[in-house]
């Protein structure tokens, strides 16, 4: 037992380590002066003063270029070069542009790699916080390269290589408000790659080297497109995943890369009747992200077309032909994948016009299509209104799609665009507009006849959930007005609309977006039996007031402990009746209902209701266990539980339990659905991470079971230290020792889909695959504990072959500021195989001091410690005196539970220690009376030296060396520097030993 030392002493100061705030990568920029963000109109231009110099020599680099890329044209666009500035002889260039929240330059030159600044306001126009002039450094890069084989081993020529990334160039602060970064880039252009040769032989110049984290594609001649990335080094900032390849071999350019196969993807084109459309022309892209790369074939005579080696999980086909309107599917990879039918319906424009506040015909809008809103076609379409401000887009998809109007003297406008018989007018306002209308009609699934009476529900916060509203129709008509303060914090953007009719399955819509304007839509619903039903206890009987929540969107009921449940986004939640009755308005077949009960807990689809008219509760199953260490109790330690599982697999509820144990190590879990469980421990917990699973144990519950659990492992102590040659935040990061294991089941990435419903139920099958399974059965991990010293320790680690992961990171000095922005700057990192070897349970095993470089400390080593005492036969005492071997000091106090029993305890295990080995002992009191002072030590015997501290020197010397619980014990080494605080005495023992060894 330790108690807090809380000293108050005037004139006394808090001593604080501020963490050095370093930028990882070498930046060199002009020096300004930060001023307060500018109030001016953003959409006004300014001017900035651009040089461009060798970094090495400072001469000026005339035949640069400075672009603004905000101000690039898009694709398709004819440009003005308004946006490109050359330097001149002297290297400056003068650039004009507009500044809003973010503003970027770029700066191009044929011998160098590209470089690029950015600055991003958190508040308002960042334009305060631009300099007045900017000087670019330009560094010569270094070649990387390697060479391209098959999956046969035979060299691949002619494959276009085409590395991309961004430097790892660190933000920092420029104003309160803003911040600014400078890296190197290398475009994913592909204009800019190299050719492999008749080897298969590539090799890339200049390459930068600030970017560590690098993407490389490989594109063969048929347009397939494979991904390598380099795993480890720094950010980058892409959805694409990737085949791994190592930087180093990159830099030796002797690195090796095998093209997958891959599958042949076959499809054909054609009419509503089946006739073969040739001649169309089809985009390809793999998955989801928007900045992968757009592929373009066309198909031949008879319609059909074929794109080979294509690795990918799905691809977003959109194809084109005169005469048809654009159509797209999507094609899931598979080696016995079927031919991919594109149905192309005959062409109805889409015909708009854009008028302003006056009815006056906008000459020259520009009408466009932004990607994020459409989704499922690959539309690269613009159009410019004419003298009428008319424009027609003469082969539109049949579905509505979201529209930008870009026009002179009006801000920018979103509109729906409807491929309909008739003219579309869209009215362009200077103000934003503060309401829209809704107009939905609601029929039968037969489309004729009119829903009687239903409800309108609205998600307002994109993915929220619908939530009921007052909205309600009758006779198949519904028309209301959606307001901007019926948004969260008036704020109006995304929302989604549910109609829900007794007796038919609600229909929800798809994502619409304010700016918009005007909605309108016909909806039919399917008729279903009404979700209806009871809840009945695992005896039979109705259970009443049972809670029921039906997961009617991707949200899962989260429980963390038994009496408090979360439901997520689209979670409705009722209780059942008296006779345990309940009836919700309208489900679907696929979605679940989670019933809890203090008897029980189910959790059952809304189409095994419907056939059963029945939730039955399967009663809560229990945890009882004693946790040991060392073949002896641990108390006051936090155990979790967890379920499911693999949290992949997360579908109707998922709960995290935590509990103590007792003096006795007991502890006890109730309330626990039947399933798959992980018991696990949390010796230190990290804000901002994710909770590092210690002493890991899998179990499965089954209905009312009571499992008893004996949670140990029979395992060793291990020990050690890190000499870092610096300071470190020893507690910032999870350091680990884990089972040696091969790599985990890969997850599916989101970005691979280009069907988001596809994703979730690839997330979904590979959560509760038998190879996740299997994996997480396997994993084990035990987290160590570090002092602030560098000592760390791990109980109950049976023998066996681990892995070492020691990874120090620099602490986030603005985590107050930006809570969700977590440090990830490596300072220093250890990796490394160990062995345990087998011995007794609890037996210490000592690894020893290990040396890590650490490139950029929190502060230099701490210095060696001094302080003057009086020893208790009155004689006085300085700390410098024990200098020349390692030392113990022992801070303590008659009135501080546990004192004497850490005395002793340390008095024992030096004791154990070789004659010749053992430490200078000292020990320092803090009663108000010697007399007490000399009964407490009297026992300890030679050896020692006993000193106490009084008066102000008290106060001084905790405070100075942080000694804020008592009893204390301090282990310095021959220098008088701390090297461990606080430890017990076999901790202390083999500390002393290992400092002995490091002498020697």
């Amino acid at each position: 037992m330790t108690s807090r030392l809380i000293t108050f002493h005037p004139g006394s100061s808090l001593v604080c380590l501020l963490a050095l705030w370093l930028a990882l990568a070498v930046r060199c920029a002009a020096q300004v002066t930060p001023v307060e963000l500018s109030k001016d109109d953003p959409n006004s231009f300014f001017s900035m003063s651009v040089k461009v110099v060798d970094a090495a020599t400072g001469k000026p680099l005339g035949n640069s270029v400075v672009t603004v890329p905000s101000m690039s044209p898009g694709p398709g666009s004819t440009t003005t070069n308004e946006w490109r500035f050359p330097t001149d002889a002297s290297g400056l260039a003068t650039v004009r542009a507009r500044a809003f929240n973010y503003f970027s330059l770029m700066v191009s030159n044929t011998t160098y790699p590209t470089r690029s600044i950015s600055w991003f306001s958190q508040q308002g126009s960042v334009r305060g916080a631009l300099p007045t002039d900017y000087t670019f450094r330009l560094a010569h890069g270094v070649s990387i390269g390697g060479y391209v084989r098959d999956e046969r081993g035979q060299a691949l020529a002619g494959i276009k290589v085409l590395p991309w990334g961004n430097g790892a160039g660190m933000y920092k602060d420029n104003t309160i408000d803003a911040r600014e970064r400078e890296s190197s880039s290398l475009s994913r252009d592909e204009k800019l790659g190299v050719v492999t040769d008749a080897k298969g032989f590539w090799s890339y110049t200049n390459f930068p080297t600030d970017i560590t984290k690098l993407s490389i594609d490989f594109v063969r001649p048929d347009g397939s497109r494979h991904v390598f990335v380099t795993p480890s080094g720094g950010q980058q900032f892409s959805a694409e995943i990737g085949d791994p390849v190592e930087l180093g071999a990159l830099l030796a350019t002797n690195a090796v890369l095998v093209l997958k196969d891959g599958v042949t993807i076959r499809g054909i084109v054609v009419d509503e009747a089946g006739k073969p459309i040739p001649k169309a022309m089809i985009r390809e892209r793999a998955g989801g992200g928007w900045n992968v790369p757009i592929q373009q074939v066309t198909n031949d005579a008879q319609g059909r077309f074929v794109l080979p080696h294509r690795t990918g999980t799905q691809y977003l086909l959109t194809a084109e032909a005169d005469g048809y309107a654009v159509s797209s599917a999507i094609a899931t990879v598979s080696s016995e994948m079927e031919e991919v039918k594109l149905v192309l319906p005959a062409a109805r424009p889409v015909r708009l016009r854009v008028l302003g506040e006056n009815d006056e015909p906008l000459v020259g809008s520009e009408v466009s299509l932004p990607e994020y809103r459409n989704r499922g076609h690959l539309l690269p379409w613009k159009g410019t209104t004419d003298d009428e401000g008319r424009v027609v887009w003469t082969n539109a998809p049949r579905q509505a799609l979201s529209g930008i109007i870009t026009s002179k003297n009006y801000p920018m406008r979103m509109a729906r665009l409807e491929s309909t018989t008739t003219e579309q007018v869209v009215r362009v306002r200077k103000e934003m507009a503060t309401s829209i209308a809704v107009n939905i009609r609601v029929l039968e699934e037969d489309g004729r006849a009119p829903v009687a009476k239903f409800a309108v529900w609205q998600d307002l916060q994109p993915h929220s959930g619908f939530k009921e509203s007052s909205w309600s129709g009758t006779n198949g008509d519904f028309k209301a007005q959606l307001n901007v303060q019926d948004f969260p914090g008036g704020h109006a953007g995304g929302y989604r609309f549910q109609v829900r009719a007794e007796g038919y399955v609600p229909w929800a819509g798809e994502m619409m977006y304010f700016d918009e304007g005007d909605f309108a839509t016909t909806v039919t619903l399917k008729k279903a039996t009404q979700p209806v039903g009871v809840v009945v206890l695992p005896n039979g009987q109705p259970a009443a007031d049972a809670k029921l929540m039906l997961n009617s969107g991707q949200g899962s009921v989260f429980m963390n402990s038994p009496e408090n449940q979360y439901p997520g986004t689209g979670v409705i939640s009722m209780k059942s009746g008296a006779d345990g009755a309940f009836k919700f308005d309208g489900a679907e077949d696929g979605q679940r209902i989670v019933a809890i009960h203090p008897s029980g807990f189910a959790s059952v689809k809304v189409e095994e209701l419907r056939r059963t008219g029945k939730i039955p509760l399967q009663a809560w199953a229990r945890v009882e266990g004693v946790l040991r260490t060392g073949g002896k109790p641990l108390a006051s330690e936090r155990i979790s539980i967890k379920s499911p599982v693999s949290w992949a697999a997360l579908d109707s509820h998922h709960l995290v339990f935590s509990a103590t144990s007792d003096a006795d190590g007991r502890f006890i879990f109730t309330n626990l659905p039947p399933g798959g469980y992980v018991l696990y421990r949390t010796p230190h917990n990290i804000m901002g991470m994710a909770t590092t699973e210690s002493h890991r144990m899998l179990l499965d519950l089954a209905p009312g079971e009571t499992k008893q659990v004996k949670y140990s492992f029979d395992g060793r102590s291990v020990v050690g230290r890190v000499d870092a040659g610096g300071e470190v935040d020893w507690k910032n990061d999870p350091h680990l020792i884990s089972v040696k294991l091969p790599p985990a089941p890969p997850d599916p990435n989101y970005y691979a889909y280009a069907d988001p419903k596809e994703f979730e139920k690839a997330r979904q099958a590979h959560g509760k695959s038998k190879a996740v399974l299997d994996y997480e059965r396997k994993r084990q991990q035990f987290q160590l504990v570090f002092d602030k010293e560098g000592n760390f320790k791990v109980d109950d680690v049976p023998p066996g072959t681990y892995e070492l992961s020691i990874r120090a990171t620099k602490p986030n000095k603005n985590a107050g500021r930006n809570s969700w922005q977590r440090s990830e700057e490596v300072i220093g990192s250890i990796k490394r195989d160990i062995v345990i070897p087998a011995g007794a349970a609890g037996e210490e095993f000592d690894l020893g001091t290990l040396e890590m470089e650490v490139k950029e400390g929190l502060g230099t080593p701490s210095a060696p410690l001094d302080f003057s005492a009086e020893q208790l036969d009155g004689k006085p005492f300085k700390l410098a005196s024990l200098r020349g071997k390692p030392a113990v000091v022992v801070f303590w106090g008659m009135w501080a539970p546990g004192s004497l029993a850490k005395l002793e305890s340390v008095q024992a295990a030096i004791a154990k220690l070789e004659a010749n080995g053992r430490p200078a002992l000292a020990t320092v009191n803090l009663d108000s009376a010697s007399e007490a002072a000399r009964a407490g030590v009297a026992s300890l015997g030679a050896g020692w030296i006993h000193t106490r501290l009084a008066g102000n020197a008290m106060f001084d010397v905790t405070e100075r060396l942080s000694v804020d619980t008592l009893p204390m014990v301090l282990l310095l080494d021959a220098q008088g520097r701390v090297m461990g605080r606080d430890m017990d005495g076999k901790r202390l023992a083999s500390s002393v030993k290992r400092m002995a060894a490091s002498k020697n």
